[in-house]
């Protein structure tokens, strides 16, 4: 377009230029001329630029066709790109749904799981657990949350009484313990709750460092096994040890016996005419028979004793911790006469009786074979003797059995003849030296012998069961001779009794001591009864009865020869006990033996942290007293002091004694009491 104006004003330039010059030219010729030209010129400009136009649509026309090639392209690949993503949506919502339903059954197998299951990570933290994971370890549900670590688990388990320790040492250490066998790569193990459940676990690290554990409740497989073993260890139809729990226990006597130098007796008996009960009767009657004999044996042994059943009607008796033979043939005795008794069968009145043979450790030496052996020879020699007695392997000791008898029947005629005797020994403060009480003992004048050792006389009266009449003498006496010194202004203390094991036996003791205060119009206060460590001690609820009706008195009650035998804090801590006494077995020795002098220095600290009072015994020499006041000993008595005094003689000593000339016997006492 701008071309062809250019060119018509070009010709309408020259036209007027022409024009001009030229007269012969008709301006109205000229001008149309001119204007014809240019619209000419703008013709052809528009032509050429319409031209120009529509070459550029044209282009423009074939860049859109190419475009839309291009455009219905990206569409089909859009499409195919939308029907991919909806398949794979698809089969992103089929996986998703897929493993949440593997998620599902995994879950429902782990709860399904008998076993209970717990998964900690590699931080040793929860990350999830079952039911019964939870049912085993009820007090710990709150604690129970993934996230949890292990470390604090254990902790408040054995916090909350859950789990038992298995170190001796505290908390901590039992921590440190159960987390390195938990962190080991597979462990498995066996351990007791505090309820009494026992539990096996078993622990497995994965790959990716997880832990896996499986807690199994084994308590019923537990109590299984010990049935099994006890069964095993016992006699099917009486209930006793077997032979093999037998030399296991005559095992662990001679082992005591080594330790504390006291005698072990070994009985072997078995039944006259058992066989013609078999054959009469039958064996059932025979079988009854066996259930009753096993039943009174036990009844003529003590606690701890032991009588099995070897096979068929053969029987055998461990006695321990006999001081002398005689308090072993005693119960050999007793036996005998018990047996000789008749037997009811289903109504039919059954006589037998026994043989036994005795054998006693360490007089005979030998394990345990070898002293069944001494026992059977002994036992057939009592049969050739005629049946129905017992009879000892050494021939000494059947001596000293016949000189034991010939003393207990002088013993039976003592208190008729007025022989016996009570002296009194002088209890002491070892801090101020004042006197607190005294002991009552009892001594026997023999018009031929002299002087009996009540080492040698206590033990027939106990085998007898003379020691009930003796002791309801001597309790009598002494609480009229303490209401006597207390009326008189001679002595204001607490008179101590030593009371038979023999006496807890009898349901009317209470009864008796308090007739014995009333009679002498004694206040309790005054009487303290001494009971041996065994009678403390007693599984049976009849000891504890009768020393809380004791205590209801207003009796004190102290605890003698403490230390000989198998005390348990906890039970004891169960008694309303007074005093503790060191036995004098342990006192003789205390400043030479580094054993004696442990043990009263332990036994003065349990009753310290019991509040419970501790006398010494059997104190003889200055070093002694010096280590009892240094060790915070209570109280003492021994001839340091004071021999035993007859009544008239202790209330002479009452009336001279000065306290400071008990506190001069110890520097020790010197230097803490200016200290």
């Amino acid at each position: 377009m701008l071309i062809g104006t250019a060119i018509a004003l070009a010709l309408l330039v020259l036209d007027v230029f022409t024009l001009w010059h030229g007269p012969q030219y008709d301006l109205t010729e000229v001008v149309i001329d001119e204007l014809l030209v240019f619209a000419i010129g703008l013709l052809a400009s528009a032509l050429w630029f319409a031209f120009a136009r529509l070459r550029a649509f044209n282009r423009l026309l074939q860049d859109l066709s190419g475009s839309k090639a291009e455009l219905e392209l990206r569409v089909h690949e859009l499409d195919d790109l939308q029907l991919r993503l909806e398949e794979e949506a698809g089969n992103a919502i089929g996986m998703a749904e897929e493993l949440h339903e593997a998620r599902t059954q995994l879950a429902d197998a782990v709860e399904s799981i008998s076993e209970g299951f717990a998964l900690w990570d590699r931080d040793d933290r929860l990350v999830m657990y079952n039911a019964r994971y939870r049912n085993i370890y009820p007090s710990l549900c709150d604690l129970l949350q993934p996230g949890l670590e292990f470390e604090a688990f254990v902790r408040a388990g054995l916090e909350r009484g859950v789990m038992s320790h298995e170190q001796d040492g505290g908390i901590d250490e039992s921590v440190q313990e159960r987390l390195q066998r938990h962190r080991s790569s597979v462990s498995a193990y066996e351990q007791q709750l505090c309820d009494g459940r026992w539990i096996r676990v078993s622990k497995r690290r994965t790959k990716s460092g997880r832990i896996v554990s499986i807690l199994t409740d084994i308590s019923e497989r537990k109590e299984s096994e010990a049935t099994i073993e006890r069964l095993a260890m016992e006699d099917a139809l009486t209930g006793l040890p077997n032979r093999t729990q037998f030399h296991s226990r005559l095992t662990d006597a001679i082992d005591q016996s080594e330790r504390t130098g006291r005698l072990v007796g070994v009985m072997l008996l078995d039944l006259d005419y058992f066989k013609k009960v078999n054959d009469t009767l039958g064996h059932p009657a025979g079988d009854e028979l066996l259930r009753q004999v096993s039943g009174r044996i036990k009844d003529c042994l003590r606690s701890t004793d032991t009588v099995a059943r070897l096979g068929g009607d053969e029987f055998a008796v461990i006695v321990t911790n006999a001081q002398e033979p005689v308090a072993i043939t005693s119960i050999a005795e007793r036996i005998v006469e018990s047996l000789a008794r008749s037997f009811d069968l289903d109504g039919q009145e059954v006589h037998t009786g026994t043989s036994v043979g005795i054998t006693i450790y360490p007089h005979d030496r030998g394990q345990s074979d070898q002293l069944l052996r001494n026992a059977d020879m002994a036992l057939y020699r009592a049969k050739e003797e005629g049946r129905g007695t017992y009879q000892l392997y050494d021939n000494q000791m059947q001596e000293e059995v016949q000189a034991r008898r010939l003393l207990e029947s002088d013993l039976r005629r003592a208190m008729d003849r007025e022989e016996l005797r009570i002296v009194y020994q002088p209890q002491f403060d070892c801090r101020t030296g004042e006197l607190v009480g005294a002991e009552a003992l009892l001594r026997w004048r023999h018009p031929e012998r002299g002087e009996v050792s009540p080492a040698e006389f206590i033990p027939v009266a106990e085998s007898t069961r003379l020691i009930i009449p003796i002791s309801e003498w001597v309790l009598a006496s002494v609480c009229a001779q303490s209401q006597a010194w207390r009326q008189s202004g001679a002595a204001q203390i607490c008179i101590s009794v030593n009371i038979s094991p023999l006496h807890f036996k009898q349901a009317n003791l209470a009864e008796h001591i308090q007739a014995a205060l009333t009679q002498a119009d004694l206040e309790p206060r005054w009487l303290e009864l001494e009971i041996t460590e065994g009678v403390a001690m007693s599984e049976g609820s009849e000891a504890k009865r009768t020393l809380n009706e004791l205590k209801a008195l207003g009796i004190k009650l102290a605890i003698d020869d403490f230390g000989t035998g198998y005390s348990s804090l906890n039970r004891l801590k169960q008694f309303p006990v007074d005093r503790l006494k060191i036995d004098q077995s342990f006192v003789r020795d205390i400043t030479t033996d580094w054993d004696d002098a442990a043990i009263n220095s332990a036994v003065i600290q349990i009753g310290h942290s019991l509040n419970i009072k501790v006398i010494a015994e059997g104190v003889e020499t200055k070093e002694q007293f010096e280590f009892l006041v240094e060790q915070g000993c209570n109280e003492a008595q021994g001839y340091l002091f004071s021999p035993p005094l007859d009544a008239e003689d202790f209330a002479a000593f009452v009336a001279r004694h000065d306290p400071a000339s008990i506190t001069r016997l110890s520097a020790k006492q010197a230097l803490s009491s200016t200290g």
